[in-house]
């Protein structure tokens, strides 16, 4: 490869939406390290793939979970796979779903996550953006239904998060 240039393809788009009003949130930064995380999740694709990041409040992300997991609570995220259930194409992935994260609860929970094994977080930004690494997890076919998948999902975790952390990202 020639000087300077990166042996990561960048495959992922997301696609930044704050719905939310109750948290102030620094899109402008957020946006910066949701593009560094981008390239280092485009390594888990076979193909290029959009995805939306929506924040949203606690009482939103409670409906959602309601009307689409028959679930009445809070949680902190939620995704919405387009190929749920079935492997992601080969050649053209296109959209690949949504991750809707609750800004609320990630604040209420950042510098926590270590429960249950989750990375810890330092800042909110943090926080929200490994919800949109585990997001991102479940729209391309990893769970946490049975002991070992969650032990699989929450190293990969662990490891992307790392990446993030020595990529420099901007704290």
């Amino acid at each position: 490869m020639p000087e300077g240039s990166s042996d990561t393809i960048d495959r992922l788009h997301a696609q930044l939406l704050n719905r939310q009003r109750k948290i102030k949130v620094d899109t402008r930064l957020l946006r910066k390290n949701l593009d560094q995380l981008s390239k280092i999740l485009s390594r888990e694709l076979p193909a290029e793939a959009e995805v939306s990041l929506v924040l949203v409040s606690d009482a939103r992300i409670r409906q959602l979970n309601r009307d689409f997991a028959n679930i009445n609570e809070v949680t902190d995220v939620l995704s919405f796979p387009v190929y749920d259930g079935i492997p992601l194409p080969d050649e053209e992935v296109g959209e690949l779903g949504d991750i809707i994260v609750s800004v609320e609860t990630a604040q209420k929970q950042m510098g926590t996550k270590e429960r249950a094994g989750h990375p810890k977080t330092q800042d909110l930004r943090e926080e929200i953006l490994l919800l949109f690494v585990h997001g991102f997890l479940h729209l391309i076919g990893y769970d946490h239904g049975t002991s070992k998948e969650a032990q699989i999902m929450i190293a990969k975790e662990h490891e992307i998060l790392s990446e993030l952390r020595l990529a420099g990202w901007s704290p």
